[in-house]
């Protein structure tokens, strides 16, 4: 079966339509070339299609970037039983590789255009790494903080580049569902960390092989790059490097391929001449608008918020009394997550974007209310604090605290050898309790525990399927080829 490229005509005529006889696949194309593309050419070498999945979506792609998501919601309990880190310092862990994943994506271009993809993800393998061994080793609160930050900066960079590398590398009738694939080992690294995550919950210092872990994958992707995957092609051309473009495309697609060389070369030389063009006006500026907007609704709705403090939303909601069951409770949670990505995977070209992102963000919406109601009345309901101790550690100095109010606020104040003294209905916070009482260094369970957990589930399921891939659907298709790069 082969795939022809057809003139576009009418009003429509930026619209590129590639036709076969089972469907149509639409993209913005400003310059169109007329190409003949055999299934035999389109599937390219099947070896290289594997070591280009291998090392790229499940060496550090986006399995890595789910996994360091999920694996900060265990790690982050665990921690607390080897340093008793304020909540301040706990956010600041959390939030340091995000703030340096944002700086260095948007720097992730410039990078590319300099040094090529290649390199450019041989660069974040290498600090995502070095980012791992320091966590793996940390000390305190200055190592951790100094190695999320490391990690963020080449997860900042490897975000940007591999999506990029794909696109440019991956023959055309795979990449569509290579880039959806990247989506799914989003969630994918995500369960791994929580099942990572509960198995070392019993291990002193688990936290460290969590976070140290993550070399492993690192590991694969600079093997994959150093040895066996080479430049993209479409960079080598845009360097001026036409023969080694041609001895690559011909290597990765076991063809001559002169026509997609062809078609590359008349799309980069369409690019140069129109160079003026901005995603600041015109198409270009409503593209960025639908595209950012649709980043900006997934983004805030809280997905990472979630996904990092699962684990302390479980805990706390008094369902449980031992961290690594919290853990475990989030492994059952983020492994119907991973379950539904795949409906967005059947779904998105079948039922079109639009309707698929609507629903999701009317269920999504429907399950923060649940989350934050539960969360609300977790703390209403909790067992109330009559007084306190001068036995409890820090509290000779209570006067610079606020007075506890609720059982949860003993450790909260007064660091976690303060603990809850249960008689029933209320108590105090005390490292001692006397006959009869129950100390407790968690809040016991009440009417509204499982609303918090019912809501993070019912979020996870309701994000997956639309809110998770359509912004990153849309957003790479939406723009005109001629400024593609710069708004994505």
């Amino acid at each position: 079966m082969d795939f022809v490229e057809l003139e576009p005509t009418g009003r429509n005529a930026e619209e590129n339509v590639i036709a076969n006889e089972e469907n149509v696949i639409y993209s913005r194309e400003e310059n169109v070339v007329v190409t003949t593309i055999s299934e035999e050419a389109s599937l390219g070498d099947k070896r290289y299609l594997i070591k280009l999945t291998l090392f790229t979506i499940l060496g550090k792609g986006g399995f890595l970037f789910g996994y360091d998501t999920g694996v900060i919601s265990s790690a982050l309990l665990l921690i607390e039983e080897d340093y008793h880190f304020t909540t301040v310092e706990k956010e600041l862990i959390v939030t340091i590789t995000l703030a340096c994943a944002g700086v260095f994506a948007l720097l992730a271009g410039p990078i590319n255009k300099i040094f090529g993809r290649r390199k450019a993800i041989i660069g974040s393998a290498i600090l995502f790494g070095i980012g791992s061994l320091i966590l793996l080793a940390a000390k305190g609160f200055n190592e951790l903080l100094i190695g999320r930050a490391v990690v963020g900066v080449g997860l900042g960079i490897s975000s940007m580049s591999v999506p990029v590398y794909l696109s440019e590398c991956a023959p055309p009738s795979v990449r569509g569902k290579l880039n959806t694939a990247n989506q799914i080992s989003i969630t994918f690294g995500e369960w791994i960390a929580a099942l990572l995550g509960g198995i070392v919950s019993k291990f002193p210092f688990g936290w460290r092989i969590l976070l140290g872990a993550a070399v492993l994958p690192a590991g694969i992707q600079l093997f994959g790059f150093l040895c066996s995957l080479p430049e993209s092609p479409r960079y080598l051309l845009e360097q001026g490097r036409k023969d080694e473009a041609a001895r690559v495309l011909k290597m990765i697609r076991q063809s001559e391929c002169t026509e997609e060389l062809n078609e590359m070369t008349a799309a980069i030389d369409a690019e140069r001449r129109e160079k003026s063009q901005s995603v600041f006006v015109g198409i270009g500026r409503k593209a960025l608008i639908i595209a950012c907007g649709l980043q900006l609704v997934a983004q805030l709705s809280g997905v990472n918020t979630i996904m990092y403090y699962a684990g302390s939303i479980v805990f706390s909601s008094g369902i449980v009394q031992e961290k690594s069951s919290a853990i475990w409770i989030v492994l059952g949670i983020i492994s119907v997550h991973f379950a539904t990505s795949f409906i967005g995977f059947v779904t998105i070209d079948r039922y079109g974007r639009r309707p698929l992102i609507l629903i999701s963000l009317a269920f999504t919406i429907l399950a923060l209310w649940i989350l934050s109601l539960g969360t609300h009345l977790n703390y209403r309901f909790e067992a109330t604090v009559d007084f306190k101790r001068s036995s409890c550690q820090n509290l000779s100095n209570a006067e610079t605290f606020l007075e506890p109010t609720v059982c949860s606020d003993c450790s909260k104040l007064y660091g976690s050898t303060c603990g809850f003294c249960e008689d029933g209905t209320s108590g105090y916070c005390t490292t001692n309790c006397t006959s009869g009482e129950l100390w407790i260094d968690y809040c016991p369970a009440n009417k509204a525990s499982i609303m918090p957990v019912i809501g993070m589930l019912l979020y996870l399921i309701s994000f997956s399927p639309g809110l998770g891939p359509v912004p990153w659907a849309v957003g790479s298709e939406i723009f005109p080829q001629s400024i593609r790069d710069t708004g994505n």
